[in-house]
């Protein structure tokens, strides 16, 4: 899935919310995503645990969820998404000197340079546009596509709340349906 066919589906399952308050969510939700994706890592890293590749793959999703949700609210949605997508893909040199751990500092850090805008960070298209070129790497080295996160994470969601959000389904999750409709996504 592309990401301009992944964008309308996504945003269907925003809560609504006033302007100010859906960028900060996005912003705040990019950084929790990241949070997340970090973690997986350290386990897997620091404690020698198996990496998770479903939760990898759903983590990535969760970063482009609010990533676009933060780009639509912005009005500031790239028609080259998928263009540097594929950039990415194919200039992406799988360094092996940069570690998963380095590369997950990263973004990290730019995660929080997009929550810091406007005092002091990066532009949110700037730092998108890196942000998405970092996840794709980080999944590459994996072995897995950044068009099957995006396929599995609108799975997730269809499975969660159907074709629109709700605060029910919001609070009533059924982890082991998504969880399942992710494995499924890539073939796990």
């Amino acid at each position: 899935m592309k990401f301009d066919q992944y964008a309308p589906l996504a945003i269907r399952t925003a809560k609504p919310l006033e302007r100010n308050a859906q960028i900060e969510h996005a912003q705040v939700g990019i950084l929790t995503e990241v949070g997340e994706l970090a973690d997986a890592f350290k386990r897997h890293v620091i404690y020698g645990k198996p990496l998770d590749v479903t939760n990898l793959v759903e983590e990535v999703g969760d970063v482009f969820w609010y990533v676009n949700l933060l780009l639509n609210e912005l009005g500031t949605r790239p028609r080259v998404i998928d263009r540097l997508i594929e950039d990415a893909l194919e200039d992406g040199q799988d360094d092996a000197a940069v570690s998963d751990l380095r590369l997950v500092l990263t973004i990290g850090a730019m995660a929080g340079a997009i929550a810091s805008h406007p005092d002091g960070g990066v532009s949110p298209a700037e730092g998108c546009s890196l942000l998405i070129a970092l996840l794709v790497l980080l999944l590459k080295r994996h072995g897995q596509s950044v068009y099957t996160s995006l396929e599995a994470n609108i799975n997730k969601l269809a499975a969660r709340y159907g074709d629109k959000y709700s605060d029910y389904a919001a609070l009533t999750r059924d982890l082991d349906a998504e969880r399942e409709t992710l494995n499924e996504a890539i073939g796990a």
